[in-house]
């Protein structure tokens, strides 16, 4: 089974919510996690809006690994 994590998901992920990692740790246990193009891009966007963008796209690009 392949589960697909959207936007928000990755986002909780990088803020450390636990309740989320936990979540996300027993629906991938097993199975291939994937995100779309469209979550890569939202993310990076985001990150290079950012006024400390050298470190945010450093620190999304580790996640999104």
């Amino acid at each position: 089974m392949r589960v697909l994590l959207d936007t928000s998901v990755i986002v909780d992920v990088d803020r450390g919510k636990k309740e989320v990692i936990d979540v996300c740790r027993k629906l991938t246990m097993g199975h291939e996690a994937l995100i779309s193009t469209v979550t890569v891009s939202e993310i990076l966007t985001g990150s290079y809006l950012r006024k400390d963008y050298m470190k945010a796209v450093a620190k999304a690009k580790k996640v999104l690994g």
